[in-house]
């Protein structure tokens, strides 16, 4: 027998095991879509967990994580906030994958058309997915947004020549890394990332995100935390998230007088190397702007592969509802929520 059912906290054990499973074996089982992250999330208030699980024969062999938000202009979900390729329908290839993102899928569809005011569902794809015909075919009414990412497979070799000689200068020039932050030193991480993402005109996460990472995430051993110092200074910060395979880089912050000294260089050698020394592979450096930002241009020199994603949005009303929301009040209403292509209103 098979059922679809939303998830609760009592799942949760359940959940981590399914995840833990899919992660031996597929890069797309991420930190992100374990209890502690969706609970960080949830604590910001950015939405509901709103997360489907297929169950066979008393085995969860398929999910669907996500989170929606309902206010007076109407529902939406969206896979987790915040990120790139970090959702869709988790599960094992085979035979049976299709159909079993068939059922998840039909299974949201009729849950967003039991509201009042359905708006629209957006999904994307999984880490490394190797090709989106699955999603074509199942989602054919969708609106199609392509992406990409990039990555780098830590158990491959060593760093490119350029990136080693960087490592050494900062080594030389007294830069040292240490692992946890602890006390002030957490205020003083945050308070360095909230300049360097306000500097640059990006959405900053809540406080109360890094909080809840910097407690639960790193007693479970699913979040690390590095510092760089020089000379007694904090100099920068970074935060990573562990899943079975795969460490997203999460939240890095750099004292702008200090780049030049390199420490962010040495904080991600050193998680790379916690990483690699755990077993696992892939280092995923999320997305960037465009391929001509200096962001992309930095994870390249690391020798980092693309990727493709895509998000795929099912509008529940016509394209004239979003043009008459507009902009402003659709990321009002649902911060950090993919809803609609803005370049379509």
């Amino acid at each position: 027998m098979s059922s679809v059912r939303l998830l609760t906290p009592a799942d949760d054990a359940r959940l981590a095991a399914f995840l833990d499973d899919l992660g031996r074996a597929s890069p797309a089982a991420l930190a992100y879509h374990y209890p502690f992250y969706r609970d960080t999330i949830a604590a910001a208030g950015v939405g509901e967990p709103t997360t489907f699980a297929l169950e066979e024969d008393g085995v969860f062999t398929a999910v669907l994580p996500g989170f929606s938000r309902t206010t007076d202009t109407g529902t939406v979900f969206a896979s987790l906030p915040f990120f790139g390729p970090n959702a869709g329908v988790l599960t094992a290839a085979g035979d049976l994958a299709v159909e079993r993102h068939r059922v998840l899928l039909d299974a949201l569809r009729a849950w967003m058309r039991a509201h009042p005011r359905p708006l629209a569902a957006s999904l994307q794809t999984p880490f490394l997915l190797p090709d989106f015909a699955t999603y074509d075919t199942l989602l054919p009414e969708a609106l199609v947004v392509d992406r990409f990412t990039q990555q780098v497979d830590i158990q491959a070799g060593e760093w490119p020549a350029k990136v080693r000689y960087d490592l050494r200068r900062a080594v030389n020039l007294g830069v040292t890394v240490e692992r946890g932050l602890t006390g002030g030193q957490l205020d003083d991480f945050y308070q360095l990332y909230v300049e360097n993402a306000q500097a640059v005109g990006i959405a900053v996460k809540p406080r109360a995100v890094v909080d809840l990472l910097a407690t639960r995430g790193v007693a479970e051993g699913r979040v690390k935390l590095y510092s760089a110092w020089h000379e007694g200074r904090f100099v920068a910060g970074l935060m990573v998230l562990q899943g079975p395979s795969v460490v997203s880089y999460y939240l890095p912050c750099n004292l702008d007088a200090a780049r030049s000294l390199q420490p962010g260089m040495l904080l991600i050698d050193a998680a790379v190397q916690d990483a690699r020394a755990a077993g696992r592979r892939w280092w995923n450096w999320e997305g960037s702007p465009s391929r001509e930002s200096g962001v992309y241009m930095f994870k390249k020199r690391w020798g980092s592969t693309e990727s493709a994603y895509r998000t795929y949005v099912l509008p529940f009303q016509p394209p004239e509802t979003f043009a008459a929301l507009g902009k402003e009040r659709i990321a009002a209403e649902f911060p950090f929520m993919f809803v609609y292509p803005f370049n379509r209103l």
